[in-house]
């Protein structure tokens, strides 16, 4: 496995930033409108551990955790 270089170090730690602060942005304006739909399309991978299917299990577990903390992150409470 080849080691990334700096330049494509700092691109994907750029992509983060603007994806975070992106999504940042959304969540502010939906709570702003008290009105807003996520739909998250996830496989049951994350569930269901597969020697061959690790990468997509991993990112469906993941987006499954990510589900699951909205409420304690006061998204959901913001729309009520």
């Amino acid at each position: 496995m080849a080691i990334a270089s700096r330049s494509e170090e700092n691109l994907r730690a750029a992509a983060a930033e603007l994806a975070r602060e992106g999504f940042d942005v959304l969540l502010k304006s939906m709570i702003a409108r008290r009105a807003g739909s996520i739909v998250n399309i996830i496989g049951t991978g994350g569930k269901v551990a597969s020697a061959t299917h690790l990468p997509g299990g991993a990112a469906n577990a993941a987006l499954m955790l990510v589900r699951r903390a909205w409420p304690t992150h006061g998204a959901v409470k913001a729309f009520a």
